[in-house]
């Protein structure tokens, strides 16, 4: 069976750390590695590691929230797994977004209304197979290249509730497209 929690496998190591600079004047940016061990001590992996490494930027100020994020994973040993489940994983994926958004209700947050109406625009471009093993058992999968741009908008008619409304198009590397519309609700306590 599929184990929960504490019964999970913990055979290998991994580290991580983060670096932040935040400034007062509403920049903040940041980078973080993780690199581990994964095969979980299966004999048929033996000696698979990742490597993850993140850098993110952030400026909020003035009712504008611009935000960048990019990441790099490789995983050492893709074509060990690939080979023992049956299908071709990425030796390295790649991601980045970068998001711009403003409160339309700036003014009326400085009156001491909580109340905030987000307008946002985000582009990310990420592809789960960026470069995978070599040679002809491990075919790249150009759908796993993606490129997405959403455009919405938050109501927060109270600090700790959000309703969301936002469009995504999402288009990969066949050209294949999808477009969808999400609606949610949201409570933060």
């Amino acid at each position: 069976g599929i184990p929960h929690g504490a019964e999970g496998k913990a055979e290998d190591l991994g580290v991580v750390a983060r670096f932040e600079y935040a400034s007062t004047a509403g920049f903040s940016v940041g980078a973080s590695g993780y690199y581990g061990g994964a095969d979980q001590g299966d004999p048929a992996l033996h000696n698979i590691f990742v490597g993850i490494g993140g850098a993110d930027a952030r400026y909020r100020r003035h009712g504008w929230d611009i935000r960048g994020v990019a990441y790099y994973v490789k995983v050492d040993g893709a074509d060990k797994v690939s080979t023992l489940i049956g299908q071709t994983i990425g030796e390295a994926m790649t991601g980045w977004y970068g998001e711009v958004a403003y409160d339309l209700l700036r003014a009326d947050r400085r009156e001491g209304r909580r109340r905030a109406l987000v307008a946002f625009g985000r582009f990310e471009q990420f592809d789960t197979m960026d470069r995978v093993p070599s040679g002809p058992a491990f075919p790249r999968d150009p759908a796993a290249g993606r490129r997405v741009i959403t455009a919405g908008v938050s109501y927060l008619p109270i600090e700790k509730i959000a309703f969301k409304g936002d469009f995504e198009q999402w288009k990969d590397d066949t050209d294949t497209r999808l477009d969808r519309l999400n609606l949610g609700l949201a409570f933060r306590f």
